[in-house]
């Protein structure tokens, strides 16, 4: 048998032996074998010499017949009564182990074996004395503990080997123990240690073992200690920073350890700093696309020393991309705080980002602190895609028209551009492309060399996102086409077309004309209102609507004034006509006749005939309405 992989017994042949059993016994506080002592005729406890010199921990005995008659113990009795007397002597708490050797019959052994080897919890014996084909039987057990459970491997047939190993528990008989890295220190002052053995008298042995640490961690032991108070400022601080202290003790006799009370090292330690985010922290984890990082932590002095000038890094990750930046705080008094602030003015990009904070980071930096592990802090955060389309609004003099509808030979186009992120401002001149396509087809692009373009960019602080494009032009009569091409910073376009994101034809009528006036709705009950449209470049000096009766009598004079704004283009009045005359009385149902007449100039201005249809509701330069209460 082998104890960590050493062998522990050597067995010769004997005289005595033609089937027997080896025990091996190990005590349960060390985790050793006891030796079998070898005499002239027989062993310890009356078992068989092994005639070896060495490696002799274990006791044989045969499993069968009786002693010879010069036996020490038991003359001319059976062996199994030398066996009980031996597993008697092994207290409670002890390995018991046993192996067979040669070719055991278990049915010739003596109830006394079987009783003995079946309380120490072999309980396959009884199979074993019963069974037809005889094998080797392996069997361990610890005394008296139930927690151990017994070891039993039996084996095919004594043909073959048969064998097991298992774990025992033991206690050495030295040791040490060791304290964590002390330091650093700007001076080494003492060592205190008090002690107590746990038997007495004791035969315990200790000392402190002492190691030095340079700041680069290479370790180098400096000599002993056995006083319990020892000064130990002849230590170089300078170069060793750092102290391991070892307490190694030893007990041959009874393998209990020193204990120790107490171990304190004096000596005049560093500032200590710790990243502390109770004291003052600001952050936001999650953010827009554009919108900058913002972080304030606190570092704080939590020594009593004061702290010089400290370097700080910041380690900001994107897109596994790595971009450091440094810092620096003058000084961090004792028990104080200071504010650790980033300051990073490019824009992270899309998606999970992670910023790693170390506050007096090792290396060229380095001020020598107590600790570095509270110095670091992690922090995630995710910035949201900006996948939201701007919104584009195009007027002409102030109006949103329809596709071909009329506006001024000069119009004032403005074209807005609004993103709902403030944080990408919408300040380049590509995000917005602006051509016109004239009569004859060619398309021009308007970019922002033209002295009749102006591109307004949005303005940083203001509270809308937003990119202008003013338009003064000048256009000859016939249908032109406004396109433009738009997107936000991210991207993103206000259309859905892929040539263009919105197209609108807009005519020009150079001349001064005015349609024929209509009334809607028409019949009306309660109240009309009138629809006309104006041509040129100016509104007419002049306009006035007369409402008559079908015997040409005026009851209604309404002037331009009353009307409300007017434009170049379709106008539909904010005045509504509630079918009263002149004194606010109301007038009687039935058909009433309309005037218009129109100046600019003290001229006339010409009516522009555009729809037959329309044309039939009037009879010369006269409308007809119709009032239905």
């Amino acid at each position: 048998w082998e104890l960590n992989n050493a062998r522990q017994q050597a067995f010769r042949e004997h005289p005595y032996i033609t089937s027997g059993l080896n025990f091996v016994w190990i005590k349960g506080n060390t985790g050793l074998p006891v030796e079998c002592i070898e005499g002239t005729a027989f062993a310890s406890f009356g078992s068989i010499n092994s005639f070896q010199t060495s490696i002799k921990m274990g006791f044989v005995f045969p499993d069968t017949g009786k002693t010879p008659a010069n036996h020490p113990t038991r003359p001319s009795q059976p062996w199994s009564a030398v066996i009980s007397d031996f597993l008697s002597a092994i207290p409670i708490g002890d390995y018991v182990i046993m192996y067979t050797l040669k070719k055991p019959d278990y049915s010739k052994w003596d109830v006394q074996i079987k009783q003995d080897l079946i309380l120490l919890g072999a309980t396959k014996i009884t199979t074993l004395a019963a069974q037809a084909t005889k094998a080797p039987f392996i069997f361990a057990c610890r005394r008296g503990d139930l927690t151990f459970i017994p070891i039993q491997k039996v084996g095919a047939s004594f043909s073959g080997t048969t064998d097991t190993s298992f774990g025992i528990f033991g206690v050495w008989k030295e040791g040490f123990l060791n304290t964590p890295i002390i330091g650093p220190s700007k001076s080494w002052t003492s060592i205190h240690w008090r002690k107590k053995a746990l038997e007495n008298p004791t035969f315990d042995q200790e000392e402190l073992r002492i190691y030095g640490l340079t700041s680069d961690n290479n370790e180098k032991f400096l000599g002993t200690i056995k006083s319990l108070d020892t000064s130990i400022s002849d230590i170089d601080a300078g170069k060793y920073p750092f102290l391991k202290v070892q307490m190694y003790t030893k007990d041959d006799t009874n393998r209990t350890p020193t204990q120790l009370k107490y171990l304190r090292i004096q000596y005049a330690p560093y500032p200590e700093l710790a990243i502390n985010p109770l004291k003052h922290f600001v952050f936001k984890d999650k953010l827009q696309e554009g919108e900058k990082v913002t972080l304030e932590i606190a570092v704080e002095n939590v020594s009593d020393y004061d702290m010089d000038t400290v370097w700080n890094k910041f380690d900001l990750q994107f897109n596994n991309n790595h971009e450091f930046l440094f810092t620096r705080l003058d000084s961090i008094k004792a028990g104080k705080f200071e504010k650790l602030i980033l300051s990073y003015n490019k824009i992270p990009q899309p998606g999970n980002n992670q910023i790693l904070v170390e506050t007096n980071p090792f290396g060229t930096l380095f001020t020598q602190e107590q600790f570095h592990f509270n110095n670091y802090a992690s922090l995630t955060y995710n910035v949201a895609r900006d996948n939201i389309n701007p919104l584009l609004d195009v007027t002409f003099d102030g109006e949103h028209i329809m596709n071909r509808d009329i506006v001024s030979p000069t119009p004032k186009i403005l074209i807005r551009l609004k993103d709902d992120n403030n944080f990408l401002l919408l300040k380049d001149t590509s995000v917005l492309a602006v051509s016109i396509k004239f009569p004859d087809g060619h398309i021009e692009d308007y970019n922002y060399s033209n002295p009749k373009v102006k591109f307004i960019p949005a303005t940083p602080g203001s509270k809308t996102n937003q990119a202008m494009i003013e338009i003064n032009g000048a256009f000859n009569d016939s249908i032109h086409e406004l396109i433009i091409v738009d997107k936000d910073v991210s991207g993103n376009r206000s259309g859905i077309k892929k040539s263009y994101d919105y197209k609108v034809a807009f005519d020009v009528v150079n001349k001064q004309t005015i349609t024929r006036i209509l009334n809607y709705p028409n019949p009306f009950s309660t109240r009309t209102q009138f629809i006309f449209t104006l041509t040129g470049n100016r509104i007419p000096d002049h306009i006035k609507i007369q409402i008559m009766t079908i015997t040409g009598k005026v009851v209604k004079e309404i002037f331009k004034e009353e009307l409300g704004p007017l434009k170049i283009g379709v106008n539909k009045t904010t005045y509504w006509w509630d079918g009263t005359d002149t004194y606010s009385d109301k007038l009687a149902n039935g058909v009433y006749l309309y005037r218009v007449v129109v100046k600019d100039n003290q001229q006339d201005v010409e009516i522009r005939e555009v729809n037959n249809n329309i044309q039939k509701a009037f009879r010369g330069n006269l409308g007809k309405m119709v009032l239905l209460r």
